[in-house]
């Protein structure tokens, strides 16, 4: 019996990506812990600063999770004919 899944759940694989859950999870946790503290005594600064960076972490643990390339790769794919070139 074959089944189709949508493309989000193609890309999920049974206890594969069980740490990406977890990671999630944790973000979702210290976002309770902090950034309701500083919403609530409107430290608008510093959340957005602690937003910024938060989002960064989970994109790069996402990425890194889905076996994607990364930003020093795909940085490394760009400018590395450029070096090449200068760099005979």
């Amino acid at each position: 019996m074959v089944t189709e899944y949508p493309i989000v759940l193609s890309l999920w694989k049974k206890g594969e990506n069980d740490l990406l859950i977890i990671t999630i999870f944790a973000v979702i946790l210290i976002f309770c812990a902090y950034g309701l503290h500083m919403i609530k005594n409107k430290l608008w600064r510093e959340l957005s600063v602690f937003g910024f960076l938060i989002g960064i972490s989970l994109f790069l643990a996402i990425v890194n999770a889905l076996d994607m390339k990364g930003p020093i790769a795909l940085m490394d794919d760009f400018l590395s004919p450029y070096g090449k070139a200068i760099f005979k």
